[in-house]
């Protein structure tokens, strides 16, 4: 008998699907079209995915870099990917301010007044 995989329920939890699709997407976000055009959901949950799931993939490189700490590891990539991932919801919220004002005002400092 040979054995061709593994199963591990110890991170098996109820809760937001998006979250599996922000831990199978976290180090690959480009990916999320693939994997949202084999997943096909409907037009209401795919708004849904792409407008939350920024969040829940820095929420996961939070924990992954906890886990890391915790175990004396290096955390960088997944911290920068933190700071990567705040910069782009920072980003996407200016560009839909932008649309809902026409315009958006920035401080000396170039952020958000």
């Amino acid at each position: 008998m040979t054995v061709v995989g593994l199963l591990d329920f110890g991170d098996a939890s109820i809760g937001d699907p998006i979250w599996d699709l922000a831990v199978l997407t976290a180090h690959h976000a480009d990916r999320l079209k693939y994997v949202l055009a084999g997943y096909q959901p409907d037009d209401k949950l795919r708004t849904r995915i792409t407008q939350s799931i920024g969040a829940f993939q820095i929420l996961r490189h939070l924990g992954a870099a906890n886990w890391l700490c915790t175990h004396g590891l290096d955390p960088s990539l997944d911290l920068r990917a933190v700071l990567h991932g705040i910069e782009k919801l920072i980003d996407d919220s200016n560009l839909t301010k932008t649309r809902r004002s026409g315009a958006v005002e920035l401080g000396e400092n170039g952020r958000l007044a």
